[in-house]
């Protein structure tokens, strides 16, 4: 599976590629359009909201308020974000396996959650994701630069 449905109904990326454009000639190029869906499934994943889809209450994450705006901690609150979403991902993204996510350290002065995640394709090919959490913006899936996770 190298392309996601939504992504082949819509003929686009959420960057706005056209999918029927991607070049799929060599393993490095199906490889970059596999990244690309993933990343779309994952930006999707982690701004919906538990609950709001009535055929399939389990997909997303839970509400952001409370888990920004309750009395925890901030190390309870980023263990129950992060245990959040690799739960999500491993549910939710079958393209993906050995899963692991990390809290990435932020200084008190940020306002940001950042976590990193880490997977693996069935071809074996390992796929590393940064995604930041802000309780007014939403969640941004970008590829991580590390090669393999620390």
């Amino acid at each position: 599976m190298e392309v996601g449905l939504l992504e082949g109904l819509k003929g686009f990326f959420l960057d706005g590629t056209e999918v029927r454009t991607e070049e799929v000639s060599t393993p490095e190029k199906r490889l970059k359009m596999l990244e690309k869906s993933i990343i779309d499934h994952l930006s999707l994943l982690f701004n919906e909201r538990s609950g709001s889809l009535s055929h399939n209450a389990d997909h997303g994450l839970p509400d952001m308020s409370e888990i920004f705006v309750v009395t925890l901690k901030r190390a309870q609150r980023n263990e129950k974000l992060r245990a959040a979403i690799e739960a999500a991902v491993k549910k939710f993204e079958p393209r993906l396996t050995n899963v692991r996510v990390e809290n990435e350290a932020v200084t008190a002065a940020d306002n940001k959650l950042t976590f990193l995640l880490y997977g693996k394709l069935v071809s074996r090919d390992e796929m590393n994701f940064k995604t930041t959490f802000a309780l007014t913006e939403p969640a941004l899936v970008e590829k991580n630069k590390a090669k393999t996770a620390a």
